[in-house]
């Protein structure tokens, strides 16, 4: 198949001599703009599909992530920070608080098995 290509390129073009005109010397009639431009797809597609992409990435990484996401993760370490500073003072090492704070546990258990 590359072979008959090539023949038939080497006949149409060495042999005869004959070389296609420029495309600047043919008619600009607007079908043949719309051709040699592509019917303008890569344009399109960068107008409507990459720029409002680009901006809504833009968007999200500097509202979204900066203000909403930043502040829950350090949101979630001060809390963590503040409540284990809270229950670092029950833990006294009393046996008879540890079972009852079992004890309660056991009995919150047993009041939403009943509820629900």
């Amino acid at each position: 198949m590359y072979c008959d290509g090539g023949c038939f390129a080497y006949d149409k073009f060495v042999k005869k001599g004959k070389v296609p005109q420029n495309d600047e010397a043919l008619n600009d009639s607007t079908f043949s703009k719309l051709l040699r431009d592509k019917f303008y797809v890569d344009e399109l597609y960068e107008m409507l599909i990459v720029k409002p992409a680009y901006s809504f990435s833009t968007l999200m990484s500097t509202f979204f992530e900066e203000k909403i996401i930043h502040r829950a993760t350090n949101g979630a370490g001060q809390l963590t920070l503040f409540l284990s500073g809270k229950i670092r003072k029950t833990q006294n090492g009393f046996i008879s608080y540890y079972l009852f704070a079992m004890a309660l546990g056991v009995l919150g258990l047993i009041t939403i098995f009943i509820l629900f």
